[in-house]
């Protein structure tokens, strides 16, 4: 039974280590070094802390017509309408 829990506790580890090393700063020989509950820790302060990069622009061209055309929108007027 003890031979099954150290095998699962190391898998966690494990999981976890890599976990940390892809979303912390801290180098991966410390990381081994910690037991579990300080690595998931690291996970949630990290998770919380970090903020999404800020990327510049938009997609110009997923965006909707650049005027409004009027003839376009009487002519969705007069369909809805007919067909309502």
């Amino acid at each position: 039974m003890k031979q099954a829990n150290d095998l699962i506790e190391a898998d966690t580890k494990a999981r976890l280590v890599q976990e940390a090393s892809e979303k912390s700063t801290i180098p991966l020989i410390e990381l081994a070094g910690k037991d579990i509950d300080e690595l998931e820790t690291i996970i949630a302060v990290t998770n919380l802390a970090k903020k999404p990069t800020f990327e510049s622009g938009g997609d110009v061209a997923a965006a909707k017509g650049d005027k409004f055309d009027a003839k376009t929108h009487l002519h969705s007027l007069y369909v809805k309408n007919r067909t309502g």
